[in-house]
């Protein structure tokens, strides 16, 4: 947290850029990032997509790869792959909006998505689909926007919101920022466990 605050000091305004950043899978909606950036090239010829990380199953990016050239987008979306962990941060930086475009399946109304407090440390502003466990941590028009989880119009309509509004954009990515930095990081929740645990014993 401490690093990617050093990192971002100063950064100023950023290049329209989406970043996907971690695992793809069907279920985290892969397929629909495309549609629905398609729908965000359409309105802003200067967007870019970057999808970091890897695909499970491995044919999925085959499929990405196919989808991409047959819409006539692939000279504004990086399909990097898997990438060394010290470059993440590199990413990060480049982008204006952090994407988490999971679906509505248990799996994921359960878990917490990693990638969601990475982008806030690095003060991007999050576009994510309203699911249960994303509701606690994205306030809509605060730190990003909560959308339909599987309509590809409703998250392309929140991104051109955030790209077209760079300067307000910028202070939902500061607030998300601060959030991580005062809450949702492990000395804090350390914390605040311990203090569960003395009040549990006492």
């Amino acid at each position: 947290v401490e690093q990617a605050a050093i990192e971002t000091t100063g950064i100023g305004e950023r290049p329209p850029t989406i970043l996907h950043l971690g695992g793809h899978e069907r279920n985290r909606g892969t397929r629909l990032m495309i549609a629905a950036f398609h729908q965000v090239l359409r309105e802003m010829p200067e967007a870019r997509l970057q999808l970091v990380g890897h695909y499970a199953p491995p044919d999925l990016e085959d499929e990405v790869r196919a989808d991409v050239a047959h819409r006539g987008i692939d000279h504004a979306v990086t399909i990097a792959g898997r990438v060394p962990f010290e470059t993440i941060g590199d990413y990060l930086k480049q982008a204006a909006v952090g994407w988490i475009a999971w679906q509505p399946v248990p799996k994921n109304e359960k878990n917490i998505p990693t990638k969601l407090f990475e982008y806030m440390a690095y003060g991007l502003p999050i576009v994510a689909g309203d699911l249960r466990s994303i509701q606690p941590f994205v306030q809509n028009g605060e730190n990003g926007y909560r959308v339909i989880a599987d309509d590809p119009a409703a998250h392309a309509e929140a991104i051109l919101k955030l790209l077209r509004h760079p300067s307000a954009a910028q202070r939902m990515g500061e607030r998300g920022q601060k959030l991580v930095q005062m809450e949702y990081n492990w000395d804090e929740m350390e914390k605040r466990l311990l203090i569960f645990y003395e009040e549990l014993l006492s």
